[in-house]
């Protein structure tokens, strides 16, 4: 079972009032993820979630949210940041997010990967768990919410 308190830390989520761009919200996430695990070099890990989105973007249709993430050789364990912008940031071609769940995994991480995104993925398609989540007033009760979310998701 993935418990969240493991991978998300209070340290690494963050609410802010504006974000001008995808890439300053995704050098944010960066910035808190790298912090986070020191083996984690910042502009490396901007560079990988910049070419993740390059692919495709990870804003989840319709939702206010997405989920950039990437696999990192250095990456020892499973982190996240997750980060809540009370004025909405274009992400991708239509996408507007309020919601940034930043995800890295060890790079051979593959099944653990899929349960983690599959996770998030399940609480951001609950509207009333979203709405808790751009609601909530703190760091704190935002951390506290999505990893409440996220071990109801996980429970069998």
């Amino acid at each position: 079972m993935i418990s969240f308190e493991d991978i998300l830390k209070p340290e690494t989520v963050e609410i802010i009032e504006t974000c001008e761009s995808r890439k300053s919200i995704l050098e944010r996430a960066s910035c808190l993820l790298s912090r986070n695990q020191k083996e984690l070099d910042q502009r490396g890990l901007l560079e990988k979630f910049i070419e993740r989105e390059e692919l495709g973007s990870t804003a989840l249709d319709d939702s206010e949210i997405a989920i950039p993430h990437c696999r990192h050789e250095l990456c020892m364990t499973p982190t996240a940041a997750l980060i809540r912008v009370n004025t909405a940031v274009p992400f991708g071609r239509e996408e507007k997010v309020r919601l940034v769940v930043a995800l890295v995994v060890p790079a051979e991480a593959t099944s653990e990967h899929l349960q983690i995104l599959r996770t998030i993925a399940l609480i951001a398609s609950s509207p009333s768990n979203l709405k808790q989540l751009l609601t909530v007033q703190s760091p704190t009760d935002l951390y506290t919410t999505f990893v409440r979310f996220a071990a109801e998701e996980c429970t069998p």
